[in-house]
């Protein structure tokens, strides 16, 4: 994420007003739960994309992070939406988007 505004002073920031530090509140909200894994449990993603996954290995309980596809089933002629790339021993437990390194951040 790039910031467009410079950052505040910590004068400026003492001068906001309410309105102001609300919407830095809520910001901030939604780049802490864009890093957050969210459990299989909770929800899956609601589009098809590449996502960073933690899967459990059935049949060792290992556990390992990795990427794979999420095909949702608004665009694929599937009934439930499901994970693809999986090995049978494989689940997926948890999931966080995935954004691919771009130099500069």
């Amino acid at each position: 994420m790039e910031l467009i505004t410079p950052k505040p002073t910590k004068e400026e920031r003492a001068k906001m007003t309410r309105d102001e530090l609300l919407r830095t509140v809520w910001l901030l909200d939604e780049v802490i739960e864009s890093f957050r894994w969210i459990p299989v449990s909770e929800r899956l993603p609601d589009e098809s994309d590449y996502y960073c996954v933690t899967t459990e290995d059935t049949e060792t309980d290992d556990r390992i992070e990795q990427t794979i596809w999420f095909a949702h089933k608004d665009d694929y002629d599937i009934e439930e939406s499901e994970w693809r790339e999986l090995a049978d021993y494989e689940k997926v437990i948890a999931w966080r988007k995935s954004d691919p390194y771009s130099p500069g951040n």
